[in-house]
């Protein structure tokens, strides 16, 4: 029994000497940076395996027996003792090589407070992200209590530390000023309070979301409440989070619509009665007064103005959608302005066909705003999302607007649109083969029903745009197939006679591309560019045939209408240009 027990110790013992010494070469290593090792190995921790490179590192790391060399991949050593060097130990020592670590440690004794206090560090950090404040904050409770932090439970205590003396009465806190300070920023935003809550609302919900510059991100932002990671934004800190979270967005939120309802239902009983006096002044026919004693009636019974508030409400909608059908931008816009004073039901709605508006009138950043809002709202609007992401495209944020459409296709995928919208964009950022095959997802999805008028439009431009990412790829077959199955279902469509006549040049067949530049020459919508461009395109394939002679005319052509030089420079050539 003894002999067994002498065993185990010295197990432990080696154990312990084996852990020691694998520290001691990692920190103290004169040929690589401690936090460099410990990263790499964070990295083969966390991917099991990574490529080896030959890097001086990764010999460093070789050596402190962690990792293995197994057919140009460096691995976990096999006998690696997991529990021992596992994440929260590559955090530790982590937080041991940052700045300032040592200096908190004797500050506020955390040496003495815990058995792992660099390990109480990374805990601390977990819930502030670094916040200096709140940091000190925690710090100072964990100096100023007597417990003492036992190895392996730094995850609960903090926890617990955090929850009682911050977060669970979070206004009569240790931090309640810092809190409290935070919350009426909130409210005191300059623009709608009910927006900024809402754009906070999907920022929560979402852990984080897309940062599409909107004046609410920019505003939390500039408070602090959120941070900026990349293209992304997110609550700042664990500890805001819990603090301003949905029950508390929520009480806020029935605050802003009890607010606003009280407001509309004042604004509302002040026009009633006005109408009641016009009634009575002008002698109104004996219906018209029965309707308003009734109206009256209803009113003491509580049923308030809901009805009539509603049919005019009905009117005012249909008013909207005719000026926006109507194209009278400016109009639209305020009627919608007027219907989201009232109409809570459908907000989001409104808001997209309010961007649309914005979209005639070309005020794509007013655009922008609408459709953002109708996300914040709905957040599974898909419509929303798209309308959004052509505001961005407008703007040439592509990357945004991709990633706009893309969360369209996320929540609805069969609408035909939303890929023909990523199709675009996805060419823009020279993506030409996902274009491609944005567009054949568009193209199966409208082959559905292809008898509609708008289905056959939508298929002239899926193709189109097919074969101009075809084009990109120097695919000229593939593009003129594409282009000739675009002119099927829109025999007229400007830009897929031009691309089949390209790719036509482009395949040696310069007799067609000749008659098709020629057919294009013919329509009186062109521009002074695109008469130039269809010109230059007819000469080069007329230096290509019998017809050469024919084309000095047509380059001359082009020197009158283009003000590009590298056209100019083509035409000046001539037929010398081959």
């Amino acid at each position: 029994m003894w002999n067994s027990n002498r065993i185990a110790q010295t197990s432990t013992e080696a154990e312990i000497n084996r852990l020691n010494n694998i520290e001691n070469h990692l920190f103290y290593n004169q040929e690589c940076d401690p936090q460099i090792l410990f990263s790499l190995y964070q990295q083969v921790w966390q991917q099991q395996e990574i490529i080896a490179t030959g890097s001086k590192a990764e010999h460093e790391l070789l050596k402190s027996g962690l990792v293995v060399l197994y057919q140009h991949k460096i691995r976990l050593d096999p006998a690696l003792d997991r529990d021992s060097f596992n994440d929260s130990w590559i955090e530790n020592q982590l937080m041991r090589l940052r700045p300032y670590s040592k200096i908190r440690l004797k500050l506020f004794d955390l040496d003495l407070k815990a058995s792992l206090p660099y390990k109480v560090l990374t805990e601390v950090n977990a819930w502030t992200d670094g916040h200096p404040f709140l940091s000190q904050k925690i710090y100072q409770i964990i100096r100023d209590r007597q417990s003492f932090i036992p190895r392996n439970q730094e995850v609960a205590k903090i926890s617990q530390l955090v929850h009682l003396y911050i977060i669970d009465d979070w206004e009569k806190g240790i931090a309640a000023t810092h809190l409290r300070q935070l919350k009426s920023q909130m409210l005191a935003y300059s623009g709608s309070s009910e927006y900024l809550l809402l754009s906070y609302q999907a920022i929560w919900h979402s852990q984080s979301t897309f940062f599409d510059q909107t004046p609410e991100q920019e505003y939390l932002l500039r408070i602090g409440l959120i941070k900026l990671k990349k293209d992304r934004v997110q609550i700042a800190n664990r500890i805001y989070r819990d603090v301003f979270n949905h029950v508390w967005l929520k009480n806020q939120l029935i605050q802003s619509d009890s607010l606003i309802n009280h407001n509309e239902n004042n604004n509302s009983a002040n026009l009633f009665l006005q109408q009641i006096s016009n009634d009575v002044r002008s002698n109104f026919s004996r219906l018209a007064k029965i309707i308003t004693c009734l109206l009256v009636i209803a009113a003491i019974a509580g049923g308030s103005f809901y009805l009539i508030a509603k049919y005019f409400q009905f009117q005012q909608l249909d008013r909207a959608k005719d000026l926006l059908n109507q194209k009278k931008y400016a109009a639209a816009i305020t009627a919608y302005d007027r219907l989201l004073q009232t109409d809570r039901g459908q907000s989001h709605q409104l808001w997209i066909n309010r961007g649309s508006a914005w979209s005639g009138l070309k005020q794509y950043d007013q655009m922008l705003q609408s459709c953002s809002t109708a996300t914040l709202i709905k957040p599974k609007a898909s419509m929303g999302w798209n309308c959004r992401g052509e505001a961005l495209y407008y703007l040439d944020r592509l990357e945004a607007a991709r990633k706009a459409f893309e969360q369209a296709i996320a929540i609805n995928p069969n609408q035909a649109t939303f890929w023909l919208n990523q199709s675009q964009v996805l060419a823009r950022l020279q993506q030409h083969s996902q274009a491609i095959a944005a567009s054949e997802r568009a193209i199966k999805l409208l082959l559905k029903s292809p008898s509609e008028a708008t289905d056959r439009r939508n298929l002239a431009i899926a193709f189109n745009q097919k074969g101009q990412s075809w084009l990109k790829l120097n695919q000229n077959q593939p593009a003129l197939s594409a282009f000739e199955q675009s002119l099927e279902y829109s025999p007229d469509y400007l830009s897929g006679l031009q691309g089949q006549a390209i790719a036509q040049y482009r395949l040696g067949h310069y007799t067609e591309a000749i008659t098709a530049f020629a057919e294009i020459l013919q329509h009186d919508n062109l521009t002074q560019e695109q008469q130039a461009i269809n010109w230059l395109y007819k000469g080069i394939s007329l230096c290509e045939t019998p017809e050469a002679s024919a084309a000095p005319q047509a380059f001359k052509q082009v020197l009158k209408l283009t003000t590009d030089r590298q056209a100019k420079a083509i035409a000046q050539a001539g037929c010398g240009i081959r």
